[in-house]
């Protein structure tokens, strides 16, 4: 009957293995006879000849469960997950509620005042007997951190149970001193329990806060004794001291362990499971009970088979069954955390609330000796010493907790700093893919300010070739992987940049990533690409080249033979010339492709660069087409340079020819223009040193070039013009020679 608390008084069913169901304890019910009567508790069913009719179930059936809906329920009830410890525990608890639930209605049924004392001692032996053996089986079951709380738990219920078999004893033989030996062991219940919960307290971190929960249960424990102090002391009559002390340690011991459990569940915010809760109520309970239980005491006016007697034995079993459930783990709760945290702040208040209450009975009481009104002031004073430490404690803790505010605080600045000044850009989203927050760079990154980004997807944010990628790598992220990869993003203008990101999921579920901008390294690759393919054309060219003019200077050779053997007036003697100049032409050339693919080293020497464009436009001017004008633009100080001014010469015609050729007979004008440039080492695309230069332009007005063609002008034999009007050697060699 796992819904019945006391089933020696109410009627309940069990159920049985065949199926069927019959009434357990309590009265009998309609269509039932009684067994054999007594206080066994056997019932049957009228007419049934089965085997188990009449065989006497009791709660201790419950002992051995009879099958997995037992043993769910009995989990259910006692929350254990374990078949064995279930099956151990049901094994004492089982009887014990049985025997207790019995002997309570037969001491409270009792008229004889010697039968109830006796079923009293019963149900107390009987209980208190288990509470320990629950509390022992709790040992061999709890967690390395609970085992050694729950030691000192199970040895007070040890010693409660020895104390009541002492007590059994005394009242056989008869002789029941007041204090006696069993009273050596009552007493250690208390102070054994604290000492459990003060275990349990010093694992928390905080030096302050076990500090303060310790001056917390003093203070309660004060103000405690001042109150029952103030209760007993005006009915002590003539009672001596030694007996008297012992009536006030009792509740007060138990008081202690009591405040001292309170203040640790608030202190660690331990969460309130059901062996928690079974356990401090106990305690609480057994507190109260012993400090009405002396009262009647001091009043003379204590009786047996009394409910206050059941009581007792009842605070015991919880006690036990606490101890066997206990675990001593926080409350993930911020609901229960802030409850705890109230409770604490008005625990003080508290205090001083029951220690004022103890003075004003000591001084409102009739017959208070001035001793009891001395000692309740003396247990305010106390109290007010305990709240003045515990405050000094509170206000070196907040002094603490400022500077380790401000040293946060500091920290979270510097760091904030760190982060906007950071090359890269970093992001920071949740795991649905929106921005939460973005630093400086970033937000420059996309063309936006840093209020447009957040709360933007994104999706949003990258060319829309690459959006379908997004969910995969935030699958991956979710998943605790670290994510490196490139991606193409979209400015707020719409133009593209590329990016490398290494992302990571933080701590807290967020996604946070880091973006560089590879943009301009991408180019310069391609800028290196390019500088060694148009090295390895220079090789093959030179390879050629080299093969040719061995081909060229046979031709011309027996050109130069043919033309003295057949003489000038010979029909031949033309088309021998014209081989002839054919073969210089095609040397030319080989020429050109030479200096471009194995340039010679060249004579440097002191070249004022505008003297020099100024001989080239002499030299260029009466060769242009009509219509084509040619313009200078020189500066008025010379533009001295290190160079070979055959290749400088070199240079200047053929980026004149190219323009020329580019106007397509169009009339327009070409500009030669020289100056002096100063750079500081850091210009995109100039991979030069800081200092002075003189800058050489050619510009022209004809149609221009396309991207295209641009990337292109330097390759070798790369040309726009038609087939047999150019070599496309003409800015190779340009390039070569720069």
């Amino acid at each position: 009957c796992p819904k019945s608390p006391w089933p020696a008084a109410l009627p309940c069913r069990i159920k049985h293995r065949d199926g069927g169901s019959k009434p357990l304890g309590g009265a009998p019910v309609a269509g039932m006879t009684s067994g054999s009567g007594g206080v066994s508790g056997k019932t049957g069913v009228a007419g049934d000849t089965s085997p188990d009719a009449g065989r006497g179930d009791t709660l201790a059936d419950l002992g051995e469960p009879s099958g997995p809906k037992s043993m769910r329920h009995l989990r259910e009830l006692l929350g254990l997950q374990d078949e064995r410890l279930a099956r151990s525990a049901a094994r004492i608890l089982a009887p014990a509620l049985l025997v207790v639930g019995v002997s309570v209605s037969i001491a409270m049924a009792a008229s004889e005042p010697g039968t109830a004392r006796f079923f009293d001692n019963v149900y107390w032996t009987v209980a208190y007997t288990a509470g320990a053996l629950l509390a022992w089986l709790g040992v061999r079951s709890s967690t390395p951190e609970d085992k050694r709380p729950k030691q000192w738990f199970a040895w007070a219920l040890t010693t409660y149970a020895i104390g009541q078999l002492l007590w059994d004893a005394q009242v056989a033989s008869g002789w029941n001193p007041f204090p006696g030996p069993s009273d050596l062991f009552y007493v250690c219940l208390g102070p054994l329990t604290g000492l459990g919960w003060v275990a349990i307290l010093s694992r928390n971190e905080g030096r302050t806060a076990r500090r303060t929960a310790i001056l917390d249960s003093a203070g309660l424990s004060v103000a405690v004794l001042a109150l029952t102090l103030a209760l007993y002391l005006p009915k002590r009559g003539e009672l001596a001291l030694l007996p008297l002390s012992f009536l006030v340690a009792y509740p007060v011991a138990l008081c202690w362990a009591a405040s001292t459990a309170l203040t640790a569940i608030l202190a660690l915010r331990l969460n309130p499971g059901r062996g928690l809760l079974l356990f401090v109520l106990g305690l609480f309970g057994n507190a109260a009970l012993w400090l009405k239980w002396n009262l009647l005491t001091l009043d003379k006016a204590l009786a047996d088979g009394t409910p206050l007697n059941a009581l007792v034995a009842v605070g015991a079993l919880a006690q036990g069954t606490g101890a066997l459930l206990l675990r001593s783990d926080p409350a993930p709760s911020k609901r229960w955390e802030r409850f705890c945290e109230g409770v604490l702040r008005l625990l003080p208040l508290f205090i001083v609330v029951v220690c004022a209450l103890a003075v004003v009975l000591a001084f409102t009481l009739p017959h208070v000796p001035a001793a009891m009104r001395w000692s309740a002031l003396g247990g305010g004073l106390v109290v007010v010493v305990i709240a003045t430490l515990r405050q000094s404690l509170l206000l070196g803790e907040r002094e603490r907790l400022i500077e380790a505010e401000r040293e946060l605080r500091r920290a979270e600045e510097t760091f904030r700093v760190l982060v906007e000044q950071a090359a890269d850009g970093i992001f920071i989203a949740n795991g649905a893919g929106v921005y939460l927050d973005v630093n400086t760079r970033g937000a420059e990154m996309l063309g936006m300010a840093r209020e447009e980004v957040i709360g933007e997807r994104m999706a949003h944010v990258v060319a829309p070739e690459q959006v379908e990628r997004i969910g995969p790598e935030l699958d991956r992220l979710l998943r605790g992987e670290t994510v490196h990869s490139s991606w193409t993003f979209r400015r707020k203008d719409g133009s593209l940049f590329y990016g490398e990101i290494t992302a990571k999921q933080l701590p807290d579920g967020r996604l946070q990533g880091f973006v560089r901008d590879v943009s301009e390294r991408l180019a310069l690759e391609a800028q290196l690409r390019q500088s060694q393919k148009m090295e390895a054309m220079g090789v093959l060219a030179a390879g050629i080249a080299h093969d040719f003019n061995n081909v060229l200077t046979a031709i011309r050779g027996n050109a130069a033979l043919a033309a003295q053997d057949v003489g000038v007036a010979h029909p031949a003697a033309g088309s021998i010339a014209d081989i002839e100049r054919a073969a210089e032409r095609a040397t030319e050339l080989v020429q050109r492709i030479l200096a471009f693919s194995r340039p010679r080293p060249p004579a440097s020497e002191q070249v004022n660069l505008a003297t020099l464009v100024g001989e080239v436009v002499k030299l260029l001017r009466p060769t242009l087409p009509a219509g084509i004008e040619l313009r200078m633009s020189l500066p008025s100080s010379s533009a001295l340079v290190s160079a070979d001014p055959d290749q400088l010469h070199q240079v200047l015609m053929n980026l004149c020819t190219n323009a020329w050729q580019a106007m397509d007979g169009k009339p327009g004008h070409i500009e030669l223009g020289v100056s002096l440039r100063r750079l500081y080492g850091d210009e995109p695309g100039l991979e030069l040193v800081a200092g002075d230069y003189v800058c050489l332009a050619v510009t022209d007005t004809g149609r221009g070039m396309s991207s295209a063609t641009q990337e292109r002008i330097f390759e070798p034999f790369f040309t726009t013009k038609a087939p047999g009007e150019g070599t496309g050697l003409g800015l190779s060699i340009v390039h070569g020679i720069i």
